[in-house]
């Protein structure tokens, strides 16, 4: 084995690749657990260098570190392990092979996370973007988020804009939260700005902070009113009116849901905007019989049913169509929308009042009958 050994180290300064590699791997499998071994893996990872197989490099290398901790290649084994890996990912980004990016990363996120070799945070990063790519924004939130706490350094811009945006579609409302007013107070002047805003002020209102959340996202629409797509816009009113509703601001909520009406026009009966239409039409009936405007509530509930076919969700509105009807003295189209809830559903809160309140019609009709 000694003698192989030294025969290999001499031609290999000779561009014998093959020929070497087939040595090697033969003094690798009869010498796996001595220095012989760990030495003719190692020059095996050098040979998949030399072939541009990078992938393989990186395998090899990681092993001679995981299976030779005492040996004298531990140490180099694993800078080259971290080198090529680097190399590797920016190779997937260049052909925009996000798929295999993610598969290294998961295969070797821990060892990855413990480097601190020069170039690493580089190689994160990308990795970060190729999770973004594909959505896995919970997995790219934990790479930015390792980038950010490890290497105070490299908290750029675009590592924190890439920590809120992760942690919004991850759902992390509070994490997006409070990422996003840092963001906002260090880079004032960023490409990223209005993205951030966005995520800051609907971030508040998934939290559920209406107060803070509505001037946030009134301010944003005002400030890009014509930088968004028309379904953004539609997005934030519907956000701004239902945060006035919950504050218990009928007036301005019913403003507001006027204004999407107005957006929306005659593309109401669109595909892409005929749930939105409904959702606006349905708000602003509620609102309307909340202020007990009832006119308003009936014209909105009428445009809404409209040609629509009854579902168990229509009894509410049934129910409040068919009452304000009734408080309008309109006997005849209260019972009417009563009775289509008590055929459209066969329990529940609204039919037990619906059945109530035809009872009290009924009677009132006939006290009036016998006063006659």
């Amino acid at each position: 084995d000694e003698k192989k050994y030294s025969i290999v180290m001499k031609s290999s300064d000779v561009d014998f690749v093959l020929d070497l590699k087939n040595v090697y791997t033969q003094v690798y499998k009869t010498n796996q657990k001595n220095e012989y071994g760990q030495k003719a893996r190692f020059e095996l990872a050098n040979i998949a260098v030399k072939q541009d197989n990078i992938l393989r490099a990186v395998r090899i290398y990681k092993k001679v570190h995981d299976d030779y901790p005492a040996g004298k290649y531990y140490e180099k084994s694993f800078q080259n392990f971290i080198k090529y890996f680097n190399k590797l990912v920016k190779q997937y980004h260049a052909k925009n092979e996000s798929l295999n990016i993610v598969k290294l990363y998961q295969k070797y996120k821990d060892d990855i996370k413990a480097a601190n070799e020069k170039g690493m945070n580089e190689a994160l990063f990308y990795v970060g973007v190729n999770l973004v790519d594909l959505k896995l924004y919970a997995i790219a939130y934990d790479v930015f988020a390792h980038l950010r706490e490890e290497d105070k350094a490299y908290n750029t811009e675009e590592v924190m804009y890439y920590s809120v945006l992760t942690a919004y579609w991850s759902l992390n409302y509070k994490v997006a939260d409070t990422i996003s007013s840092d963001f906002l107070l260090s880079y004032k002047k960023s490409q990223y700005i209005n993205e951030v805003e966005y995520f800051k002020a609907k971030s508040v209102y998934y939290l559920g902070k209406y107060e803070d959340a509505q001037p946030l996202l009134s301010t944003y629409i005002k400030k890009d009113v014509n930088k968004n797509s028309n379904a953004k816009k539609i997005e934030i009113y519907l956000d701004i009116a239902d945060s006035y509703s919950k504050l218990g601001d009928e007036k301005r909520a019913l403003g507001t849901y006027k204004k999407l009406s107005e957006i929306i026009g005659k593309r109401k009966k669109d595909k892409q905007n005929k749930e939105i239409w409904q959702r606006i039409i349905i708000s602003m009936a509620g609102l309307s019989f909340i202020s007990k405007d009832y006119p308003r509530t009936i014209k909105y509930y009428e445009e809404y049913f409209k040609d629509k076919e009854l579902s168990i969700d229509d009894s509410q509105h049934l129910f409040y169509l068919a009452k304000s009807y009734q408080n309008e003295k309109d006997y005849g189209a209260a019972l009417l929308y009563y009775n289509k809830l008590l055929n459209n559903s066969d329990r529940g809160f609204y039919v037990k009042s619906a059945k109530e309140e035809i009872d009290r019609i009924e009677f009132t009709r006939k006290y009036r009958q016998s006063t006659l």
